[in-house]
């Protein structure tokens, strides 16, 4: 997710909770008719509100950052390993590579329960196309790894901490803008 798309998520995010928590709070507290303290509770409940949605939102997103990167550093490990077993002859090499085209594309079709012999139909008639089946490899690859897609730089924790704050103070604001204009 680009930059600018996950600040505006974030931000929606804290404007839609900063708007309705202190709308709730706001009209609570009118019934009681002193504008200074639907003033003081509002912006007191949108300085709260904001330090909490902030905290959350950078703690979210730091957690949802470390898997990814521990799930990146043990495929590099991985694909170092196979990568130094892999130096063998070149006759074995390519039975190796044809062994593991064909494991990939098992693996990519299990999940829809084909029956076992239209599978092997199915690599039989991929494997007299040397071709075909490397493209469909690759593909699979691309598919399946993250690390060859489109690369997106992960959001700052902090930046989607703030951006949900921002999203929270603005949200809570439009509420109380009426009070600040009344005796």
């Amino acid at each position: 997710m680009s930059a600018s798309k996950r600040f505006l998520s974030d931000f929606t995010l804290g404007f839609s909770d900063g708007l309705t928590v202190p709308f709730a709070l706001t009209a609570g507290l009118s019934s009681l008719g002193k504008t200074d303290t639907v003033i003081t509770g509002g912006l007191a409940e949108l300085c709260a509100g904001s330090i909490s949605m902030g905290i959350g939102g950078y703690l979210a997103a730091r957690d949802q950052c470390a898997p990814c990167q521990n799930e990146l550093d043990v495929e590099q490990r991985h694909d170092e390993h196979e990568r130094i077993s892999e130096s063998d002859s070149m006759v074995e090499q390519s039975e190796k590579t044809q062994i593991l085209a064909e494991e990939l594309v098992r693996q990519h079709l299990e999940p829809l329960h084909l029956p076992s012999s239209l599978v092997t139909t199915f690599l039989n008639g991929m494997s007299r196309e040397p071709t075909d089946l490397q493209r469909v490899v690759s593909r699979l690859q691309t598919y399946k790894d993250p690390s060859s897609a489109i690369q997106t730089s992960p959001q700052s924790p902090i930046m989607s901490g703030l951006s949900i704050s921002l999203g929270y103070a603005i949200g809570g604001i439009i509420p109380l803008l009426p009070y600040f204009f009344t005796n």
